[in-house]
């Protein structure tokens, strides 16, 4: 790569028809992934349990982990609510709707909140400055 390179905004080398030219460098050269966020000190997700399925069916599934490894950590996630978490156990009767619940905190120290949603919709956990 050339030394000036680093000198001309890669917006400006794409806008040019420049790029191709330059080294063999393509387009993929000039994409910049923006920097993963910091979250020290952010009220992030912490999630404390998760069920899903409906008492009328006494076949509530704890989901927690499942939960967690999309959510834990995050500012803010969305679940999509449907038998992937938990397949039910047995035929369903009809008309009985599931419902994934979530129990969780934004800070270590800071109040449960308490969150449902509804099969086949989505739930949106947020913290911080995800919050909705």
């Amino acid at each position: 790569m050339m030394p000036w390179r680093k000198l001309i905004p890669a917006g400006l080398l794409v806008l040019s028809g420049l790029l191709g030219g330059i080294d063999g460098a393509s387009a993929q050269d000039a994409q910049v992934v923006p920097p993963a966020p910091d979250l020290r000190g952010a009220a992030v997700i912490q999630i404390r349990d998760a069920s899903y399925g409906h008492t009328g069916t006494l076949a509530d599934c704890t989901v927690t982990e499942a939960v967690k490894r999309v959510c834990e950590g995050r500012l803010r996630c969305v679940l999509d609510v449907d038998d992937r978490l938990c397949p039910p156990p047995q035929q369903i009767p009809r008309g009985l709707i599931l419902t994934l619940s979530v129990r969780y905190r934004c800070e270590s120290a800071g109040p449960t909140h308490f969150q449902t949603a509804d099969k086949p919709f989505q739930l949106i956990i947020a913290c911080g400055a995800g919050k909705l």
